[in-house]
């Protein structure tokens, strides 16, 4: 079975914290959780996400994309206010 994984594409107008509060909540996360998985501070997630923090450095932004099971990319084109196009992912059961 082939599917495409459309979830983790930001959607237009996204911000980083919605995008970043999205998918952690998607993917079944607290923020302790994600904070402990991405090696950053649980109070630097609650920035991100409250939008205080609307830039990531190299360290946080690839933490966050291995925790949140998303491309660095996606982040990364986020921040400079870049759309994405989904790619198509085959999955097989």
């Amino acid at each position: 079975m082939n599917t495409l994984e459309t979830e983790q594409v930001p959607h237009p107008q996204e911000s980083l914290a919605q995008y970043i509060r999205r998918v952690r909540q998607e993917r079944g996360l607290s923020q302790r959780a994600l904070a402990e998985r991405a090696g950053v501070h649980l109070h630097s997630i609650g920035k991100l996400e409250r939008g205080k923090t609307a830039r990531l450095n190299r360290k946080t932004q690839s933490g966050l994309a291995f925790a949140l099971q998303v491309p660095p990319e996606h982040l990364e084109a986020i921040e400079r206010g870049l759309a994405i196009e989904p790619s198509p992912r085959l999955k097989f059961c």
